[in-house]
């Protein structure tokens, strides 16, 4: 990751740390499509060279939703992968 997009993710991250401070998740009280979003940037930080340990609201949020019902199972087995849950007409596929 370049020194400028790197530096763009961290502002990124700082505003989300903030906002963390105040509330559970990033609208409010309960989890919406914006805190399963940023799962994705969580989860995969590793990627970006982000020091996590400095965030720990993020860190906080993304324990949370790991502690969903079905997340664990479903999604966050291995953090290499995402295993796609079948629907009515489809089969499961890694």
């Amino acid at each position: 990751m370049t020194e400028f997009r790197r530096g763009r993710a961290v502002g990124a991250w700082d505003i989300v740390e903030i906002h963390l401070a105040t509330q559970p998740y990033l609208v409010g009280q309960a989890p919406t499509i914006a805190d399963f979003s940023l799962a994705g940037y969580v989860y995969y930080s590793d990627e970006t060279d982000i020091d996590r340990t400095a965030f720990p609201n993020i860190n906080v949020s993304a324990d949370r939703l790991a502690a969903l019902p079905g997340w664990e199972t479903s999604i966050r087995t291995d953090t290499r992968r995402l295993t796609v849950i079948a629907g009515p007409t489809d089969q499961a596929r890694d």
